[in-house]
């Protein structure tokens, strides 16, 4: 049995970004077989509606809104914070029961965009922790230690 692993939603076709449509990744599905990928939403699993006005994270990135540091608005000024931390918690809670140990996440979300820095023997957690586009489910996977990479 192959592991699973945590892939955004939207990169398998789902239709689950802000404005209703996906980024379907054909890479990613001629690389895996589909069987092996869990699709994740942590905007959806949070409660926000498909479609949903775009949102971007203000005052820091996505450790600094886990730390109650930065927030989460959208276009219409609308604090979407406790909507995004309760979807990357509802995502962690997921991958934890079903013992997944890697994600693929799309780039340039305020929730999955893991930004210019990865985790890695040459990189400190302090620099991934300053980089300026991680999303608040990446944050929070980061800091948990799952395998990430990003599309």
């Amino acid at each position: 049995m192959m592991p699973k692993i945590a892939v955004s939603a939207c990169l398998l076709g789902y239709k689950t970004r802000y404005n209703g449509q996906n980024k379907k990744s054909q890479f990613l599905l001629d690389k895996y077989d589909f069987d092996e990928l869990i699709p994740i939403c942590p905007e959806i699993l949070g409660g926000l509606p498909t479609p949903r006005a775009p949102a971007e994270i203000i005052g820091g990135n996505g450790f600094d809104v886990l730390d109650g540091k930065a927030r989460v608005l959208d276009i219409y000024g609308t604090n979407q914070t406790k909507a995004f931390i309760k979807g990357a918690f509802e995502a962690r809670k997921r991958l934890y029961f079903l013992n997944i140990k890697t994600c693929i996440l799309k780039s340039s979300s305020p929730s999955c965009g893991i930004g210019p820095f990865l985790p890695s023997k040459v990189t400190s957690s302090k620099t991934i922790e300053t980089s300026i586009s991680c999303g608040v489910t990446a944050a929070l996977f980061i800091r948990e230690g799952f395998y990430m990479e990003e599309i």
